[in-house]
């Protein structure tokens, strides 16, 4: 096993200094690259996700954002957005309205849908029905009326029965 001496806080601090000087002049080399890589594409008439992914472009992005963070540190997402939500705000509104459109799709893309599962309705049907039905005794008991509720759904896959 390999020992390592506890580096002092300004050796860390140089450190740090270092590596953000290092982050910045590879940022710099991307954008040029990614400029480059968007002329090709559109030469090409390819898209700039097909190409990104052609000339690896997509990883690591999310290493640069964390530099910005003390060692050990995570963002939350109500704390990354209670700090960068304005300049996103405007980064958004600088787009275009077909820019806007793509990026909407690209989101869209990336977002699986969750499909409804039998079970799962069943248990919320009768958790629903339950609350509903402690409700409704309660109002019986303090207005003295009596009626009855009654909810349907239209699909028979649902495995919920009627309850009166």
């Amino acid at each position: 096993k390999r020992f390592q001496p506890k580096l002092t806080s300004a050796q860390k601090e140089a450190r740090h200094k270092k590596l953000l000087g290092l982050t910045k002049d590879i940022d710099s080399a991307r954008k040029v690259y990614q400029e480059a890589a968007h002329d090709i594409a559109e030469k090409h008439g390819r898209s700039q996700r097909w190409m990104r992914q052609q000339l690896f472009l997509g990883r690591l992005q999310h290493a640069k954002s964390r530099l910005e963070l003390e060692v050990g540190k995570c963002y939350c997402l109500t704390e990354f957005l209670r700090k960068k939500g304005s300049s996103l705000r405007c980064q958004y509104h600088t787009l275009t309205m077909e820019e806007k459109n793509l990026l909407a799709k690209e989101i869209d893309q990336h977002v699986k849908t969750r499909q409804a599962n039998p079970k799962a309705v069943q248990r919320d049907v009768t958790a629903a029905f339950s609350s509903m039905e402690q409700t409704w005794i309660s109002i019986i008991s303090h207005t003295g009326i009596e009626g009855f509720y009654m909810a349907v759904r239209g699909s028979v896959e649902d495995y919920t029965e009627p309850k009166l």
